[in-house]
């Protein structure tokens, strides 16, 4: 896949280079507090490397990209496209940064190429994603994506000590494009 560029930011490739920038926010509680289950207990140096060794042969399933400084290629974070399904045209979307990289509009920017690759190059109809209530920045941002409240999955995960609220959002190709027009 050619590299995406933003204004500040573009998406790219993995590269084993990565692999220490991924670390720093594998290893932060803050980083790591609204992730899958995955991220429930501290991943070793080892599993990191084994998950971008997975990613780097092509066995792990979806679309994974680095969201790297422009200028530099500098990891800053990363975005994926999970459970791609080609006969429904829809895909589960996750993003990361880097604690030192939040909030400076790079992950908006990110979600925006995301989705032109998405749904004008993939031919994808629908982007879904899963993120806790109480993640208001998040929200925030996927709001300002065009990403819409599907739902609330009550009690859904578990996670210091209590249970949370996940937030089903979802985008179709049409209100992208309609955003897209807006900004």
């Amino acid at each position: 896949m050619p590299r995406m560029f933003g204004t500040s930011i573009m998406l790219r490739e993995f590269m084993q280079s990565d692999l220490d920038e991924m670390r720093k926010w594998i290893s932060d509680p803050e980083s790591t507090r609204y992730l899958s289950d995955t991220f429930t207990v501290p991943q070793t140096w080892e599993q990191s490397a084994n998950f971008l060794d997975s990613i780097l042969s092509g066995k792990n399933p979806g679309v994974h990209l680095v969201i790297a400084n422009l200028m530099t290629g500098e990891y800053l974070g990363q975005c994926d496209l999970m459970n791609i399904t080609s006969y429904s045209h829809k895909a589960e979307m996750a993003i990361v940064l880097g604690p030192e990289h939040r909030g400076k509009g790079y992950a908006s920017e990110a979600i925006d190429l995301l989705l032109e690759l998405a749904f004008d190059h993939m031919n994808l109809n629908r982007i879904y994603l899963r993120v806790f209530a109480e993640n208001q920045p998040a929200i925030k941002c996927y709001d300002r994506c065009g990403f819409v409240r599907e739902g609330v999955l009550r009690q859904d995960y578990y996670s210091y000590g209590e249970y949370h609220d996940v937030i089903m959002m979802g985008i179709l190709r049409d209100e992208w494009r309609r955003t897209r027009a807006r900004k």
